[in-house]
Order: structure tokens, then sequence, then C-alpha cells
């Protein structure tokens, strides 16, 4: 793992970039805090609905709650 001061960094981030891009793991280092910098695993793109049929929604959860309910739920008397 490769150690760079964040004054360097700064002087060309481009370059610092693109050895993380290349694999390299990479950690900023200043007064106060170490920074570790390395490349994530490339997700695919996400897939509206990818889903569908794999959540249920209990019919319950979309009813309106009983006054007891909502007092448990605010405190207090229901709004």
């Amino acid at each position: 793992m490769t150690r760079i001061s964040v004054q360097d960094a700064e002087k060309d981030l481009a370059a610092v970039i693109k050895r993380v891009r290349e694999g390299e793991d990479i950690v900023l280092v200043d007064d106060e805090a170490m920074i570790r910098l390395s490349a994530m695993e490339k997700s695919g793109r996400r897939r509206a609905g990818a889903l569908r049929d794999t959540l249920v929604v209990p019919a319950r959860l979309l009813e309106p709650m009983s006054d007891e309910e909502l007092r448990e739920f605010w405190g207090g008397e229901p709004l």
C-alpha cells in the first residue's frame, strides 16, 4: 500500500486516481488522519423492477391505523 501526503496528491489528483483505477491501494496521509483509496468493483446497471415479486407488502400495512394505534404511535391523543 502506497502512502502519499494529501499535499502531494493535490498536485496531481488525476494521476492518483489513475493509479487507484489500475488496482493500486493508496493511503492519503495528513497531520490528523489517513484515508485509504481503493478501486471499487463495478456493479452492473440496476434494473427497474428487479425486486418485483420478491418483496410482499401485507395488505394490513396499507390500512389506516386505529385510534389506539395512533395513541401508541404519538404517545397521546390521536391527531
